[in-house]
Parts: structure tokens; C-alpha cells; sequence
């Protein structure tokens, strides 16, 4: 390339000499005592053309899709009517966003941006009255149909906003009923072998839970050993271990009836809560003294600080390969 004066604020056209492939390129330019590069990114003037018809869906948030049978927020159930009433008139999405576990009771953030894993599923949207042992539980069942439960339910689903700490511990109070009755069923608890061997890493999970339940404070002000990552028995309640799991099966086999269906679309957090079981498990994949967040835009002048501490993607043995964690990657 020939040098060319350029002068500040000048400008040169420099058709290359030959078509770019698609993707990016790095260019350099070389003028007396300086060198300019800039990037070139070559793509086709419009996106390939589709022979079907445009298909349609909509997007809502789960905790806003109401029902008769809704305690004061959405349920997984809900979420198949949807899916069906999309269906029936021609559409082929839905869209709501992330349904990750959340931490509900002490610590509280109810932020689906802020769950505390992105490996499990949240209780919160388990829909009770389809969990099996309610139909052979007369404790629950009467629980559920009390005045004071069916007053309580009357009340989260009149409030204007999400009560997500009262509906939980109600759900939960049914839950753990349900959970005594399940125990004695052998032929569930052999589903439930399977879906554990299958998923090994719930039980670290449903440790990691039951230790919150005990200690109610953040693991970063845990003994050194459980901030470690090891957790022992009588660092929790063993009962609590398998509740834990027996909720998160539950809220597996709801959501995988839900996948049988057409095409749902879940958004997915960017990150995860400092305070929750991802950072504490896979605790060399996330720089603790570094937060993620966005730059100064023209809405957020300031720039955005959202809280959870950044994942780090270490390098592998080969040169260039990441190695993606579950809690910087999907898995």
C-alpha cells in the first residue's frame, strides 16, 4: 500500500484490492511514523431468506400470569395453559423469564436475575395441587382446604403485587406434608434414586440449602471449613437435605412436561447471586473481588452495577480453549 498525507481530519477512500470473506478482519494501515488499524467486519447485505411462513408467540413473566388456581403468582401449570392457549391459536412461542431458584427466606432476593444457582429449577412456580402425594395425604389436604390457608390464598391472589416470602412459606408448609407422605411410597422413591443418580450434583445443591436454612446468614460468614465448600453432617438438618431434593424432582418432572410441549423460551441470567450455591460451589470459577456490570449508555448515565461477582473462564490445556464451568456456561 502506497503512503498516502492525511491530515487531521481528513479522509481517504481505500477500495481493497480483492472481495473479503465473510467475518472479521483486522485492518492496518501504515503512513510515515504511524500505523492505523481498525476492524472490517464483511457480511451479506441481508440475512438468508425463510421458505415458512413467519410464526408468532408472546412473552410474559411467569410470576404475572394469574389463574383461579394461582397462589398469588404463576405456576408451572399455568405456563402449560399458556402453552396450550398459544397453541390452539396458531403460535409457536413463549417466551417468560428466568425460572432459577430463588432465595426466598433469609437471605431475600426474589430477583430472577439474582438466583442462587443456574443448575436446578425453582420451587417457587411448583404447582402443588398436581404433585401426586396431595391426592393420598389427608394432612395436606386438610391443611389446604383450612380457613386460614384458603384466607391466606385469598389475600395473595387480591394483592396488587407479588408477596413472593408468604407464598413460598405457604407452598412450603404443603410441601412438607406431601414430603412425609412420599417417603413412605416405595415405588416414588425409586423414581426419585434414578432422577438423583442421574442429577449427583443436587445432592451438593440440597446440602448447600439445608446449611442456609440452619445458619441463616450468607456462606461468606459460615466457619472456614463450610465457606470452604465442605460441608459435613451436623452442619445441617438432614431432613432439610431431602426436602430439598425431593422439591427440586418435583419441579423436574413439572418442567419437563412443560418441554414436551411446543417451543418455550426461558431468559437466562448473566449471572448468579453472590450469596448462592454456584459461587460457593465452584468457588475458583468467580473473581469475588470483581462485580459485573455495564458501561455509562445514553439511559443509564452512571453505568450499571448488578451485583453478582464476575466468572471467570479459565484457560485449558490447549491453547485458546476455554474451560466453561457450569456456572460461566451451559451445560
Amino acid at each position: 500500500m502506497r503512503d498516502l498525507p492525511l491530515d487531521r481530519g481528513q479522509r481517504r477512500l481505500l477500495p481493497l484490492p480483492f472481495p473479503l470473506p465473510w467475518g472479521y478482519h483486522r485492518f492496518y494501515l501504515e503512513l510515515p511514523g504511524k500505523i492505523y488499524k481498525a476492524l472490517i467486519i464483511s457480511a451479506p447485505g441481508r440475512a438468508a431468506g425463510f421458505s415458512a411462513e413467519k410464526g408468532w408467540g408472546v412473552f410474559i413473566p411467569l410470576y404475572a400470569l394469574h389463574s383461579k388456581e394461582s397462589w398469588g403468582a404463576g405456576s408451572y401449570r399455568d405456563l402449560e395453559g399458556l402453552l396450550d392457549w398459544v397453541e390452539e391459536r396458531g403460535g409457536d412461542l413463549v417466551g417468560t423469564l428466568p425460572l432459577l431458584p430463588n432465595f426466598l427466606d433469609q437471605p431475600f432476593d426474589p430477583s430472577p436475575y439474582a438466583p442462587i444457582t443456574r443448575l436446578f429449577w425453582s420451587e417457587f412456580y411448583l404447582d402443588v395441587t398436581r404433585v401426586p402425594e396431595l391426592a393420598l395425604s389427608p394432612e395436606a389436604q386438610q391443611l389446604l382446604n383450612s380457613r386460614e390457608v384458603q384466607n391466606l390464598l385469598a389475600d395473595l391472589r387480591s394483592s396488587p403485587l407479588v408477596d413472593y416470602r408468604r407464598a413460598m412459606a405457604l407452598k412450603s408448609r404443603i410441601l412438607e406434608e406431601l414430603f412425609r407422605v412420599f417417603v413412605q411410597n416405595e415405588e416414588r422413591k425409586q423414581l426419585f434414586r434414578r432422577w438423583l443418580e442421574e442429577n449427583p450434583l443436587a445432592l451438593d445443591y440440597a446440602r448447600f440449602r439445608a446449611a442456609v436454612n440452619k445458619n441463616r446468614v450468607s456462606w461468606e460468614q459460615w466457619p472456614r471449613r463450610q465457606r470452604e465448600g465442605v460441608l459435613i453432617p451436623g452442619d445441617y438438618e438432614e431432613s432439610r437435605v431431602q426436602y430439598h431434593l425431593y422439591v427440586q424432582w418435583l419441579a423436574w418432572n413439572q418442567m419437563k412436561k412443560l418441554a414436551e410441549k411446543q417451543k418455550l423460551y426461558l431468559d437466562f441470567p448473566l449471572g448468579v447471586h453472590r450469596e448462592g450455591f454456584d459461587v460457593w460451589h465452584f468457588r475458583d470459577s468467580f473473581a469475588l473481588e470483581a462485580s459485573t456490570g455495564a458501561p455509562p449508555d445514553a439511559f443509564f448515565t452512571q453505568g450499571q452495577e448488578w451485583g453478582f461477582p464476575r466468572c471467570i473462564r479459565r484457560e485449558s490445556a490447549r491453547p485458546g480453549m476455554p474451560i466453561l464451568s457450569p456456572p460461566c456456561g451451559i451445560t
